[in-house]
């Protein structure tokens, strides 16, 4: 493999466990904070921290990210940038 594709395939790894990070780290934002603040300002029972339509605000387009960021992740995986196992022949471009 030459130096250039060598180049790109070490880029791919880096791009591919950033990506995993970033999907895994919105999704612990999501689990974590988005939802608990939703489901404790739509209950009446409960004292609001935040109005629902504040956290929505907030939280506006994580959703939208976060399903951009895993079909990212699937691409980059199904092109084999896991591990620097990427060859010539599986690039994707």
């Amino acid at each position: 493999m030459c130096t250039s594709n060598l180049i790109v395939v070490s880029l791919m790894s880096v791009c591919f466990a950033s990506t995993k990070r970033y999907v895994h780290n919105l999704r612990i934002v999501v689990e974590s904070i988005m939802k608990p603040l939703l489901q404790l300002a739509e209950d009446p029972r409960k004292p609001t921290i935040v109005p629902a339509d504040t956290v929505t605000k907030i939280f506006r387009n994580v959703d939208m990210i976060l399903n951009f960021n895993e079909k990212l992740l699937t691409a980059l995986t199904t092109c084999g940038a896991v591990e620097n196992k990427v060859t010539e022949d599986e690039m994707c471009f």
